[in-house]
């Protein structure tokens, strides 16, 4: 399916109702981008055009009930049965709440934002703008007669959308465990739709997790796709190999260019040291020759290729490509990793000075996937 061209509030709308579902569903630290967007029936290289992140989508979620309780409330000042709109206004307002997922949902995001959060202003704002729109309401019906005149307007507001709380709360709660989400029959894999499961897993050709496959089918190329041999035809840059989860031809430049190390972050770890990222400290000689492992390691939330760059110091051969070696003995600077393999390369250092190693998508180098090593220069004596 083709992502939107330019961003849509009819999509941004149909992104927070998906965001909405999957939180009531899973919760909120469960899931996943790649469920949402299932669920959204569009990428996730889609959803973060519009939306930052998980934390971005709920503030997002109370900014728009917010916004919906406060236009209800304003669209009753100066009824003459004030009573009876108000409660037609709370009742509106609460459309869809009586979903004890979604009540469930209310709570998670409140909880959220006592943890301090990014999230939290947004609740707190949401519960100041309510309460300034019940009390102007309340304050209209007093001037007009409606209102009994010896209620504090700001303090009745206040109790009442604390009632209103309480009352999700309690649907909730009584809910009890006798309605639990149904459990996802099978799972699929966002970059391969071919690998599928009947329960919780990782693809084995690239490394992701396997979301729920009921909500939606995942993105194809515009033309469609054969699967079976991995190459998807009509794509706008020409037929390519996809079965080894090369995923910045499809999903990835969108995703990168959405991330920043506030939300994303990558790491070069050395296994002797523990050291990671810039705290890495190498330290060779203008003539060493060095035997290097790297291991692209499976273990985090989305594995994928990174091509490791090393500047300036020398060139290296790959030795070997998990345990195989390698036939084509070239000299290289730089070698793609893929998720999940382990490559030797033998580094001849030749170039004194201080350089640097790093993933060379840029993406990954801001986010700290990198670190600089000096090479001193060898004595005429030695």
């Amino acid at each position: 399916m083709a992502d939107d061209p330019e961003p849509a509030p009819g999509r941004r709308e149909q992104l927070l109702d998906a965001a909405a579902l999957c939180f009531a569903r899973g919760g909120f630290h469960a899931t996943t981008v790649a469920e949402i967007s299932l669920q959204a029936q569009c990428s996730p290289g889609l959803l973060y055009r519009y939306f930052a992140g998980k934390e971005a989508l709920v503030s997002a979620l109370v900014d728009r009930e917010a916004g919906r309780t406060v236009a209800a409330l304003s669209a009753v000042r100066g009824s003459a049965d004030l009573v009876r709109d108000l409660d037609r206004a709370a009742a509106t307002s609460a459309t869809g709440w009586e979903d004890p997922r979604l009540a469930a949902l209310h709570i998670q995001i409140v909880a959220e934002a006592a943890r301090g959060s990014a999230v939290s202003e947004p609740v707190r704002r949401h519960f100041q703008d309510v309460i300034e729109a019940l009390a102007g309401t309340l304050k209209i019906g007093q001037e007009s007669g409606v209102v009994d005149h010896q209620l504090d307007p700001a303090a009745t507001a206040r109790a009442l959308v604390a009632l209103a709380s309480g009352l999700t709360l309690l649907r909730a709660v009584d809910s009890g465990p006798t309605a639990p989400a149904p459990s996802p029959t099978s799972y699929v894999c966002p970059m391969h739709p071919e690998v599928t499961a009947s329960e919780p897993a990782k693809c084995p050709q690239c490394g992701m997790k396997l979301v729920p496959s009921e909500a939606a089918p995942v993105a194809q190329s515009a033309e469609g796709a054969a699967h079976g041999g991995h190459e998807h035809g009509g794509h706008e840059l020409g037929g390519h190999e996809h079965g080894d989860g090369l995923e910045w031809e499809d999903l990835m430049p969108e995703i990168n260019r959405a991330s920043d190390p506030s939300n994303m972050v990558w790491q070069l770890i050395d296994r002797e040291t523990g050291a990671e990222n810039g705290a890495i400290s190498w330290a060779f000689t203008v003539g060493d020759r060095v035997k290097i492992r790297l291991v692209n390691e499976m273990d985090s939330d989305h594995p994928m290729h990174h091509p490791f760059h090393i500047h300036g110091a020398g060139r290296f051969l790959i030795l070997a490509r998990d345990e195989q070696p390698e036939q084509n003995l070239v000299w290289k600077d730089t070698v793609l990793l893929r998720a999940g393999e382990t490559v030797d390369i033998l580094l001849d250092v030749s170039n004194p000075g201080l350089w640097m190693a790093h993933c060379h998508i840029a993406e990954h180098t801001e986010s700290g996937m990198m670190f600089s090593f000096n090479v001193a220069r060898r004595s005429e004596a030695t």
